[in-house]
């Protein structure tokens, strides 16, 4: 039976208001005085006249009450919620939203009342304008063809860095911290799809690329306060809109979690005299602002490259979806060379996999460490396979940092490591493992036909 690809996208605002600034929330304890660039949620629809498919992205640093969310855009569209990625491309200038417990720190509900409530209007209108744009996005789907390419961009290195110090006893030891380790693992690859109508008009994009958006972390707008920004990838998403008038363009987060860009506003670097880490920021916004024209640039400029030699020849797809849980123990002091382990509870990584025709979406929801998606994509069958970090991550079981082998190794060998872990506990020599086998059952299941969710876990 042919299946025709058919395709729609749209896109809306979701830029809070003026008057909430002050009573929104961002990471690290930011508080916003400004907008410098606008926020905005993006949807791309797929049907083959047999299967629903949907991307849908959030100028976010998370995508908000991904289970609530994703039902009811299934009851809106008819998209069936296993054929959703629901993901955000993790920018770190912008409200925080969502139900998080597991994140103490932006944790809504201890906040002062006044501040839930303005978070609260500012979901249900981000809530709002996500189904205005899924259902524009369903009804203005139209026979499709789509194409993909490969290219570089050099704009992010390794953050994972060791740090050689003296301690007490005035022997040297090494931590490893942030910073930047041009050694380290790093995938410079950077994939862009294309989807155009029978006429060669284009439709949409979708670019992934392995890199924090924190090129704006820490802004300063002159009081102590950020101005909001989607950073790399919002502005890069923008940049491919305005100059394919019509277009929807979604940038999303390759295998991150251990990934920096090469210049942001802030810079950690070992100190010349005793080796420790000393974190600064710039202090003045447009200072700030060149820095992201040039990563955006950049990029944007790379994401052309690639553009250019792209062909859309492929217009009858298979789409299909699975849905796995990574399950292996857990070591809650694991980065300080404990043992200690609750064998009634497990460390959870979702694995959520969409295929749209020969180009395979795995969404992970969590940060996902470079080589780990490398291990992925090693025994996929698929040759385009596409790692998406932040993907449902603010489902309560959340992996949060998925730290390798070899980081962890790092990190015990020093005193506990300074690197990011928000609540990874996972133990050595069975991540990898677990993921590798969970990706060959997927694939089993959408190269056989069979679409629907397992409970499998290992």
């Amino acid at each position: 039976m042919k299946k025709q690809l058919f395709c729609g996208a749209s896109k809306k605002l979701i830029t809070p208001r003026e008057d909430l600034l002050p009573y929104m929330m961002g990471l690290g304890g930011a508080t916003f005085g400004k907008i410098q660039d606008e926020l905005y949620v993006r949807v791309i629809a797929f049907s083959n006249g047999i299967n629903q498919a949907m991307l849908v992205s959030f100028d976010l640093d998370k995508a908000p009450y991904p289970e609530e969310n994703m039902k009811l855009l299934q009851e809106k569209t008819g998209t069936p919620a296993d054929h959703i990625l629901f993901f955000a491309i993790h920018t770190h200038t912008a409200p925080l939203t969502g139900y998080r417990p597991f994140e103490p720190k932006h944790d809504i509900t201890g906040k002062p009342l006044r501040v839930q409530e303005a978070i609260r209007e500012y979901e249900e209108f981000v809530r709002s304008q996500m189904i205005a744009a899924a259902m524009e996005a369903v009804e203005s789907q139209r026979p499709a063809k789509l194409g993909y390419r490969y290219g570089s961009s050099y704009i992010n290195v390794n953050r994972c860095q060791d740090y050689t110090m003296a301690g007490c006893d005035g022997r040297e030891y090494t931590e490893c911290g942030l910073g930047a380790n041009g050694a380290g693992p790093v995938d410079h690859t950077a994939f862009v799809m294309k989807v155009e109508d029978m006429e060669g008009r284009p439709i949409a994009f979708f670019v992934n690329y392995a890199v924090h958006c924190v090129t704006m972390f820490l802004n300063d707008i002159g009081d102590g306060r950020s101005g909001i920004s989607g950073d790399i990838g919002g502005n890069v998403s923008q940049y491919m809109e305005k100059r394919f008038e019509g277009t929807v363009a979604v940038w999303s987060s390759g295998a991150a979690g251990d990934i920096n860009p090469v210049m942001m506003t802030q810079t950690i670097y070992p100190d010349a005299d005793t080796g420790e880490p000393v974190g600064q920021c710039l202090g003045k916004l447009e200072d700030s602002c060149l820095i992201l024209r040039a990563m955006a640039g950049r990029h944007f400029a790379d994401v052309l490259q690639i553009v250019r030699n792209i062909k859309c020849d492929e217009a009858e797809v298979e789409i299909g979806s699975a849905i796995e849980w990574s399950r292996t123990p857990v070591c809650e002091d694991v980065l300080k060379n404990g043992q200690i382990r609750d064998e009634n509870s497990s460390y959870g990584i979702r694995m959520h996999l969409l295929r749209i025709g020969q180009v395979a979406l795995m969404g992970i929801n969590g940060e996902l460490y470079t080589t780990l998606g490398q291990k992925i994509k090693e025994v996929s069958p698929m040759k385009h396979t596409i790692i998406i970090n932040h993907e449902s991550s603010l489902l309560l079981d959340n992996p949060g940092y998925i730290l390798d082998d070899e980081t962890i190794c790092r990190c015990q060998a020093g005193q506990g490591g300074r690197i990011p872990v928000n609540g990874f506990c996972g133990v050595p020599d069975t991540i990898a493992a677990s993921l590798k086998n969970h990706t060959k059952i997927m694939f089993e299941r959408i190269l056989c036909g069979n679409c629907l969710i397992s409970g499998s876990q290992e």
